[in-house]
């Protein structure tokens, strides 16, 4: 499959840096028997990306965002089984895009995402059913973080970075692949199709800024009712368990 980026590249944008069409090459080849693509590889990726694009003031900014959304957009159905996190995360990426265009304030999307990031944490307590379902939507988090921050960090198996600051595409693994590398539980080819998509379309799409990404219909308003559902549902869910507890005698 890796020998498609070249032709992917240059129909998406013809202006794409011929240097980085060959690191995206050697990027393909790099990933291994696990499906992974390594952290170091990745992180070669976006120093190019930011070194290539210091001729344009805010460039570097952009491609990384737009290359987290669209990392975002591609995993957000994995949160199909719980309807109120999934339209908050929908939300959550449209106004990230918005706010790129100038329609959503930096302010009001920090603060709906660390109510968000709340939302997608508690689904932990669903325990490996949900494993997908928390790392789409730590993905999405992590894509309006993004939008929020002009910085990018990269995570592998190991990292001593703490989870809350993974990459949106490893994230976006996790939630593919339905587990972690070291668990030994499989899921390499999912997440090689992944890191193909991610070296193949999300970054030639992420770099030309005139390729417009994928739009949710929506946003705006629509977030904070999400938002307020995604709470209720939070709750109603916490008072379930401890309704079980008091019946078990464990409350």
């Amino acid at each position: 499959m890796h020998t498609q980026i070249i032709g992917v590249c240059r129909v998406i944008n013809k202006a794409i840096p011929a240097s980085l069409v060959s690191t995206l090459q050697r990027a393909a080849l790099a990933i291994d028997d696990d499906g992974e693509l390594p952290s170091a590889v990745r992180g070669r990726i976006f120093q190019q990306i930011r070194v290539l694009s210091d001729a344009h003031a805010g460039a570097a900014y952009l491609r990384q965002a737009r290359l987290a959304l669209a990392c975002g957009l591609e995993v957000v159905g994995y949160l199909k089984g719980y309807p109120a996190p999934l339209a908050f995360a929908q939300a959550m990426l449209a106004n990230g895009i918005n706010t790129l265009d100038g329609l959503y304030s930096l302010a009001a999307l920090q603060k709906d995402n660390e109510t968000f990031q709340s939302v997608v944490v508690s689904l932990f307590e669903e325990g490996d059913a949900a494993f997908s379902p928390v790392y789409a939507g730590l993905a999405c988090y992590s894509a309006i973080n993004a939008v929020l921050h002009d910085a990018t960090a990269v995570s592998e198996r190991g990292d001593a970075l703490p989870p809350e600051d993974w990459d949106v595409g490893y994230y976006s693994s996790l939630a593919v692949s339905g587990s972690a590398v070291w668990e030994g539980k499989g899921g390499a080819a999912a997440r090689r199709t992944f890191w193909y998509w991610y070296l193949e379309q999300a970054i030639p799409g992420a770099w030309d800024l005139r390729e417009p990404l994928l739009r949710l219909p929506v946003g705006l308003s629509v977030l904070h009712e999400t938002g307020a559902a995604a709470e209720t549902q939070q709750s109603h869910a916490s008072g379930a368990r401890d309704t079980d507890c008091q019946r078990c005698g464990r409350g």
